[in-house]
């Protein structure tokens, strides 16, 4: 007769739950900081320990959850909050939150990777220009021509760049980077709604500390008008054709939910009064219209008629109200002018760009090998605000045209390794443009490349953040269709 052993015999009752040790690693750091915060509000002297707890806290969860991370960034960096909101000091300098969140990204990608494969030559490109910035930036230091202080807070704009370089070992598969990317989406239209509501209310905006310096005066575009520019807007910009590709994939009970974000986003555009941008989509569209392919073509068109559609209509309803019709006419006359270079070429703001090239293009030339370094004065000054509300002059460190201010800082072989990122990352998409969603994110990078001639899209933590999300996106997405994976457009 057989006999039964212990090991065959059944179970009896539930199994015991196990729970892991990250998990209780995070519900300790919770109670830890809960306890920290508390006790600060007692003593102030514990304030650096509850700063110590939330590093933890936040480590932890990049290390559990790498998009929680990338998406907390984009909060920190690219929503209605001012990248300076958050900072924390350290001896001279400051460190801002998204620069932590970048930092503990980096380090998850070399401890903890999801995936040991960088960004490929994009990449390689990308960490050679910004070894070039450093050097730059230090020979700046070590020649006298600016301070410490100076080279910091002009050489970190680019900074955020550097996730290009992390976000494809962190998020290596097409499901997590399709959601982060969906998530700047949804960041990007919530921005057009806080937007719309500091148009309406402009007094609301005194409640985010900063977020005063974003709502431009009628005095700049005449009476009435404003502009409202919140760092969203540039999630709003260089995902809009992605979530327009995202619309005419998705299933038919979800894409009024894109539809109305799509609204958003658009409202975000036009109210920021931003003619390189309006002019910037026409020209993603004729790059989506030619990376795309035939069926996605029609498909396009039809959900660009009804995100127009629908922001008109949301625009007309907005017109009604008596509180923004002058802002609202600010975006017809800002129209207008699209339709006379005329007053294109009378208009001030042109004649100071052509001064503040004219004195780059001579500092180049005493400097064409390293450049002049980041936060290094080149002769050219505005009129600034001071706190008493009287104005003053101030140096001007920046450029409009992104690629001769590249030129400016980090010389030929700087310019030339940024250049070197943008043509191979723009090729990889070309090369997979078979994908809807590569196609879209290509679409992005051309227009940032085309708006850099006239705009800050590189030297800015909003706009850097975002192309490093686009770039890393299409690294991604690129070597997912190389492999096999299904391509899905629909959430």
């Amino acid at each position: 007769m057989a006999t039964t052993t212990h090991r065959e015999l059944p179970r009896l009752g539930p199994r015991p739950s196990r729970v892991s040790k990250p998990t209780l690693v995070l519900a300790g750091a919770v109670v830890l900081a809960e306890g920290l915060l508390a006790g600060a509000l007692v003593l102030p002297r514990l304030a650096p320990l509850l700063l110590l707890a939330a590093g933890a806290l936040v480590g932890t969860a990049i290390l559990r959850r790498p998009t929680l991370g990338v998406v907390g960034g984009a909060v920190l960096t690219v929503s209605i909050l001012p990248a300076a909101l958050v900072a924390v000091p350290l001896g001279p300098l400051e460190v801002r939150g998204h620069e932590l969140l970048i930092a503990g990204l980096f380090a998850t990608a070399i401890v903890a990777p999801r995936d040991h494969r960088w960004g490929g030559a994009p990449a390689g490109l990308l960490a050679a220009f910004l070894g070039m910035l450093a050097l730059s930036s230090l020979l700046a230091l070590s020649a006298g021509r600016t301070s410490a202080g100076e080279a910091w807070a002009w050489a970190r704009l680019l900074a955020p760049l550097a996730l290009v370089l992390a976000l494809p070992r962190l998020l290596p598969d097409r499901r997590s980077m399709v959601g982060m990317l969906d998530a700047g989406v949804v960041i990007a239209a919530l921005t057009g709604v806080v937007a719309l509501v500091f148009l309406l209310a402009p007094a609301v905006s005194e409640v985010i500390p900063g977020s005063t310096d974003l709502v431009d005066s009628g005095a700049v575009y005449g009476a009435g008008v404003e502009r409202v520019r919140l760092p969203g807007l540039a999630l709003a910009y260089l995902l809009f054709w992605y979530a327009v590709v995202r619309l005419v994939g998705a299933p038919p009970g979800r894409r009024a939910l894109w539809i109305a974000g799509l609204a958003a986003m658009v409202a975000n555009l036009a109210i920021s009064l931003n003619r390189n941008m309006w002019l910037g989509l026409v020209v993603g569209l004729g790059a989506l219209l030619m990376m795309a392919g035939a069926g996605l073509r029609g498909r396009v068109v039809a959900g660009l008629v009804v995100t127009v559609v629908a922001a008109a209509v949301l625009l007309v309803g907005l017109a009604e109200e008596p509180a923004v019709r002058g802002p609202l006419q600010g975006v017809v006359e800002r129209g207008d002018t699209l339709l006379d270079p005329a007053s294109l070429l009378r208009e001030d703001s042109l004649r100071d760009r052509a001064n503040e090239t004219d004195r780059a293009w001579r500092a180049v030339a005493r400097s064409p090998l390293w450049g002049i370094g980041p936060g290094v004065q080149f002769g050219v000054f505005f009129n600034a605000p001071n706190p008493d509300g009287s104005y003053g002059r101030t140096p001007q460190y920046f450029l409009h045209n992104q690629y001769l201010y590249l030129l400016l800082i980090t010389g030929v072989p700087g310019l030339a390794l940024f250049m070197g990122f943008l043509v191979t990352t723009g090729r990889l998409a070309w090369s997979n443009r078979g994908d809807p969603l590569v196609a879209a994110l290509g679409t992005a990078v051309v227009m940032t490349a085309v708006s850099a001639v006239v705009m800050i899209a590189f030297a800015s933590p909003a706009y850097a953040y975002v192309l490093a999300l686009v770039t890393g996106a299409i690294v991604v997405l690129a070597r997912g269709r190389a492999a096999g994976d299904q391509v899905v457009t629909s959430p």
